[in-house]
């Protein structure tokens, strides 16, 4: 056969059929090797493979797994897997006919999200749920909810604590033993302790409270000092006030120096 330079030669037809031989120099002889064994036997390290823009890796048909990059969608490559076909699902799906999807920490190769193929469940295998957008939670809309119902989205944990304050206009300085609060979805959950100076201030009593409450709600309370067993919330306002068995509101002057704990438990 003629030597010629490469750049004069026909291309090839592709996809190659893998009968195709080339020469290669192996122990310092020039043999011939098929198209289909140049990668037989050898290693694919599958943590640095990469796949272009529109590329995919893939078996010899479309019933094999398949990792499969599409174009770029609004700046991020969507990416689907399978274990049945490539399918046309959402950019950014990703889909597995049997087997469980894991996640793994590259440095300490520590499990650290699975979903287990035969039961679905998803688990974290450190860390946190994190939502990185407000008002996002868990949605149990699955269940067949009561009459009346207006939500079943938790979007909301919190817990801490607020400094109560003198709400009456008598500027009075309350000592805070414990101010604590825990919000789940839209309940709260306060408790306090604190202590009243001693005055002979007139005015109604007001105490502060962490959030604004929706509507009225009784909760417990009770006093060292007056006649007080419960507490009120007051709607549009985080404010609560001191009641007496009779629900009336009591004056500051009635729990002079007394200690007061309170207990409310309301929905904003």
């Amino acid at each position: 056969m003629t030597n010629k330079k490469i750049s004069i030669l026909t291309g090839a037809s592709v996809p190659l059929a893998g009968t195709e031989v080339i020469p290669i120099v192996q122990s310092g002889a020039t043999v011939k090797v098929a198209v289909s064994d140049l990668t037989a036997g050898r290693t694919v390290d599958g943590l640095n493979f990469q796949v272009g823009a529109a590329g995919q890796f893939r078996g010899s048909d479309d019933s094999s797994y398949v990792i499969y990059q599409a174009s770029t969608i609004s700046g991020a490559a969507a990416l689907y897997m399978s274990g049945s076909t490539r399918g046309s699902g959402l950019a950014g799906s990703a889909s597995f006919a049997c087997g469980d999807f894991n996640i793994y920490n590259p440095v300490f190769t520590a499990l650290k999200f699975t979903v287990a193929g035969a039961t679905g469940n998803a688990a974290l295998g450190f860390g946190n749920l994190s939502f990185g957008t407000a008002a996002k939670g868990i949605n149990f809309t699955a269940n067949t909810p009561a009459a009346g119902m207006t939500s079943q989205l938790l979007n909301w944990y919190e817990e801490g604590t607020w400094t109560p304050t003198d709400q009456s206009g008598a500027g009075l300085s309350l000592t805070i033993i414990f101010a604590r609060y825990v919000r789940i979805g839209r309940q709260i959950i306060a408790e306090c302790y604190i202590q009243y100076p001693i005055n002979t201030n007139a005015a109604l009593n007001s105490i502060s409270l962490p959030f604004t409450a929706s509507k009225y709600i009784i909760g417990t309370a009770g006093a060292s000092a007056g006649n007080v067993t419960s507490i009120i919330s007051v709607g549009a306002n985080p404010l609560a006030s001191l009641r007496n068995v009779t629900l009336n509101t009591v004056s500051n002057i009635a729990i002079s120096g007394a200690d007061v704990l309170f207990t409310l438990n309301y929905t904003i």
